[in-house]
């Protein structure tokens, strides 16, 4: 129980200091290494960027050829409003989450032997757990959406 009153406080403290230590139009880097310009205060990113790319890349029954791979920390909203999705009422829009592109050859589970060039998974930057995914297929064999999406990781 100390344990977990523990890592609530100090998840408190520095989203509070975080908070007030930006001004408006001004960017920061946390101590979490997440880096943001002024808005909404946001919780720190508990997995990182690398082991996202790994894992992903290690979907090898979904992800049959990688050509390439990108991963980006942005808000919740910023996702959806890029990928112009459906909003997702009951998640919070300010929540992190990690966006991992991938370009190739992709078959989904779920697609019935269907086959894209590329494919964006988004995970809870909290948890690490998948939130969300789409594959398209096109000329660039890229996500359209991704390149446009603003990175809060401070690479």
């Amino acid at each position: 129980m100390k344990r977990l009153i523990l890592a609530f406080v100090s998840a408190t403290a520095i989203s509070a200091i975080a908070a007030s230590g930006v001004a408006e139009g001004t960017r920061a880097t946390e101590a979490s290494g997440v880096s943001r310009e002024s808005g909404p205060a946001v919780a720190p990113a508990a997995i990182d960027r690398q082991t996202l790319l790994q894992k992903v890349q290690a979907w090898s029954l979904i992800n049959k050829r990688v050509d390439r791979i990108d991963a980006k920390l942005v808000l919740w909203s910023e996702y959806l409003a890029g990928a112009n999705q459906a909003v997702d009422v009951g998640t919070d829009p300010n929540q992190l989450v990690w966006i991992v592109a991938v370009s190739g050859l992709v078959q989904p589970d779920t697609a019935h032997g269907q086959q894209f060039t590329w494919a964006v998974y988004a995970f809870d930057a909290a948890t690490g757990r998948t939130r969300s995914t789409n594959a398209g297929r096109d000329a660039t064999r890229w996500p359209p959406y991704f390149d446009g999406l603003r990175d809060r990781s401070a690479r």
